[in-house]
């Protein structure tokens, strides 16, 4: 996954990211940036010690989309509120009354899918009214692997085991990346054999492209038909006062 994603901030042309890497708890780990290759510092950095303690179990994909939200909710919810819709669900952050910043967002989301916790409704719904596309990158199968534990040097010391001593196997969730992505007007690219980098460019540039119409749109739409009618007549007068001046010269000669 980390691989993955440094190749494929290697292939975007600009925008801005932030990396906000998760286990039972997400921490942002770099604000919103356009400079990739700062990201790709604290990408190639991270390892499973910094996400969690050895004892914590589980993870919280929940958790890790609020966390998300909340790094693009103060643009989001001003793009909202610019157009007017003030019901925009429960999410991290409250925000300042005037749209800026991208309209097109998206979260790319890697994981197998298997949340410990209910994804709060609400949250998905918020994503959803402000735009914000979920692209999830399924890693991992449907048979699933033993999920290995690691010694304090990151080498595989085994397997992890439950409470009565049977292994336990983390498999691909596709149903619910599936139902995230479709709430959101976003896709579900699994990552198994293959890289999934050239689908996950082709989606983010087909947003770039949204956003230059819209920006486009935008700048090219008639605001100012009110004042059309005043400056007609004042043509028309202007015209007629014109034609008053020269015949009162004409009848003074």
């Amino acid at each position: 996954s980390k691989r993955e994603v440094a190749t494929l901030l290697d292939n975007l042309k600009g925008g801005r990211v932030s990396l906000i890497p998760f286990y039972v708890l997400p921490f942002v780990q770099t604000p919103l940036t356009s400079d990739f290759e700062a990201v790709k510092i604290y990408l190639r950095d991270l390892n499973l010690e910094d996400l969690a303690e050895p004892e914590m179990r589980g993870t919280s994909i929940g958790r890790a989309l609020a966390a998300a939200v909340g790094v693009l909710s103060a643009e989001a919810r001003e793009a909202l509120a610019a157009r007017g819709d003030t019901d925009a669900g429960e999410a991290p952050d409250t925000a300042a009354a005037l749209a800026k910043g991208s309209k097109y967002k998206a979260i790319l989301l890697f994981t197998d899918g298997e949340e410990q916790e209910s994804i709060p409704e609400d949250l998905i719904q918020f994503a959803k009214d402000a735009e914000i596309r979920i692209f999830a990158v399924g890693v991992g199968t449907a048979n699933g692997h033993a999920v290995p534990t690691l010694g304090p040097d990151g080498d595989v010391t085994g397997v992890l085991k439950d409470s009565e001593g049977q292994p336990v196997f983390s498999s691909l969730n596709e149903e619910l990346l599936n139902r995230m992505a479709e709430a959101t007007g976003g896709e579900v690219f699994l990552f198994s054999n293959r890289s999934v980098v050239p689908d996950l460019v082709r989606a983010i540039e087909a947003l770039e492209r949204k956003e230059f119409e819209a920006r486009v749109a935008t700048l090219g739409e008639d605001r100012y038909q009110f004042l059309l009618v005043p400056a007609l007549l004042l043509l028309l007068g202007e015209a007629f006062l014109g034609d008053r001046r020269r015949v009162r010269r004409k009848n003074g000669r």
